[in-house]
């Protein structure tokens, strides 16, 4: 796809946000995805000037976690992100600390899709949500789906849940896939889960998460997965094994398993994710990953015992002290 440029941005709830930019003059392009945590996502057409201009999400928990989202049934979220112009939105379990009903008024809030293929109505058998959304920019068609964690009916409000039933994602995945890929035809797929990343898929007592799913697939059928659920930086130290004490700023492997990709941006809104990719033939190749520490902050402390905060210096910001 000879002169194309593009730039996707995403965000999830514990899951996160996306920016894609290509570019190139012959059949190789070059892309730039970016990731984060909470699971929005934007494609946007520039490429910013300064780094800085897009580290700029807040670091919210939709619907649970802080005040403006418990006490206003996250109304001030939606309205933010509408603003900032996401373009979709992962489901994520903490979506079912309120009725179904708060949802719903959620998605007429929004100015994009929420997002998840194995959510169901149990009475009618139906989806409760779109599945994914496409994204055709410039000549590069991507299909974005959205999964969420069958824990969910354990770790939410059960009465919110009765009538609605939770089917395994990686079924629901290969499912979707395959309707895409013959009728959609896109050149990229990626999954915005809220599943969770496990060690060598050792999940324990949780559902299955996003290795499980990598490795239950056809070898291709994803080209990456965005996660979020466990909450820790994919920053692998060998192959199967995450790093345990990951120190911002420094290097970061992500997962892969069966051909996919995996990545995480931690928690809260600490990172940006940042993965570079050729795209040449239909075929993604990671370039270079890293985790790009964004509004860490330090205590200070002033007269009467009161505490403040303010931003460490950028010059700081890729240091282990951070």
């Amino acid at each position: 796809m000879p002169g194309k440029k593009i730039k996707l941005t995403t965000s999830p709830y514990c899951t996160p946000m996306i920016i894609m930019v290509t570019s190139g003059k012959t059949s190789k392009v070059s892309m730039v995805l970016l990731h984060r945590k909470p699971w929005w996502m934007k494609f946007v057409n520039k490429w910013p000037q300064k780094e800085e201009a897009y580290c700029y999400s807040r670091a919210v928990i939709i619907n649970t976690g802080v005040p403006e989202s418990d006490l206003q049934d996250a109304e001030p979220d939606f309205r933010g992100m509408n603003l900032v112009g996401y373009d979709a939105m992962a489901i994520g379990n903490h979506e079912f600390d309120n009725p179904l009903s708060v949802l719903r008024q959620q998605e007429k809030w929004a100015k994009f899709p929420l997002l998840s293929a194995n959510i169901y109505q149990k009475g009618t058998q139906q989806r409760l949500f779109k599945p994914y959304a496409l994204f055709d920019k410039q000549g590069i068609k991507i299909a974005v789906l959205g999964l969420t964690t069958d824990d969910t009916p354990k770790v939410s409000s059960p009465e919110n849940v009765v009538d609605i039933e939770f089917r395994v994602p990686a079924v629901e995945a290969k499912h979707v896939v395959e309707q895409l890929r013959k009728t959609e035809k896109p050149d990229i797929i990626i999954a915005a889960t809220h599943m969770g990343h496990y060690d060598d898929g050792k999940h324990g007592s949780n559902a299955p998460g996003d290795v499980e799913m990598a490795r239950s697939l056809p070898a291709g059928y994803l080209d990456m997965i965005v996660g979020g659920h466990s909450q820790n930086p994919v920053c692998m130290a060998s192959e199967n094994h995450r790093q345990v004490d990951y120190v911002p700023g420094s290097p970061c492997v992500p997962d892969r398993q069966n051909g996919t990709w995996i990545v995480q941006a931690h928690e809260w809104g600490k990172y940006v994710g940042r993965a570079d990719f050729t795209f040449r033939n239909g075929e993604l190749t990671l370039v270079n990953y890293q985790l790009i520490p964004i509004n860490l902050k330090k205590k200070l402390r002033k007269l009467m015992a009161l505490a403040s905060t303010s931003f460490i210096p950028k010059r700081l910001l890729r240091t282990p002290q951070c």
